[in-house]
């Protein structure tokens, strides 16, 4: 079975390098774009690689949740299968919600760290805790794939979890970016990491 981590499409947020958090910032027009794109190709990789039908589980934030919606289309899943989990909801970054790596290190200078922070661990521990509660529903389903839209933090710190996987965790996150995971075992084993669905339709293409 393979898990999908798709990230949601850019919003102006990620433009100005703010925190986002759990606040509903809506996609950008090249967001929309990204996440028309990432459908677009992920649909012609699904075909190429001869994919079952995957089930697909969103964040309600509608950044994320309209990158799911545009995937759905294009995958011919109705959008009313789309589930929505709040386990898949951006990091908690409470009060640094809305500032700037710059900001929050000068608001940090004259205060102690929040505790208020949501921890790395505590957002992997609900995120792995959802997959496996929809790969069980894969399995009785009959279902190989399963896709989860989602966000950059909530990403990060599930992967961050996993010791096999060899990360720089330096480099962003792509919007509209995949990572892969293969369930090998009962342990999941890194297949790619932050690729344009464009990328790995053409990855596919080159061994057809």
């Amino acid at each position: 079975m393979r898990l999908y981590f798709i990230r949601h499409g850019e919003t102006d947020w990620n433009l100005q390098k703010k925190l986002q958090g759990q606040e509903d910032i809506p996609m950008n027009a090249a967001g929309q774009e990204q996440a028309a794109q990432c459908a677009k190709y992920l649909s012609a990789y699904w075909k190429a690689a001869g994919l079952s039908e995957p089930v697909i589980v969103t964040s309600p934030l509608s950044r994320a949740r309209d990158t799911a919606v545009q995937i759905a289309k294009a995958l011919d899943i109705p959008e009313t299968e789309l589930i929505q989990d709040n386990a898949l909801l951006e990091r908690d970054y409470g009060r640094y919600s809305g500032m700037t790596y710059e900001e929050r290190a000068k608001y940090e200078k004259t205060r102690a760290f929040s505790s208020e922070i949501e921890s790395r661990e505590h957002t992997a521990r609900r995120i792995w805790q959802a997959v496996d509660i929809y790969m069980e529903k894969c399995r009785l389903s009959g279902r190989e794939n399963l896709i989860l839209v989602t966000h950059g933090g909530c990403i990060r710190s599930a992967l961050r979890a996993i010791a096999e996987a060899e990360i720089d965790w330096d480099v962003l996150l792509l919007n509209a970016g995949i990572t892969i995971l293969e369930d090998v075992e009962g342990r999941f084993r890194l297949v790619e990491h932050n690729r344009s669905a464009e990328d790995l339709f053409h990855s596919v293409m080159m061994h057809i």
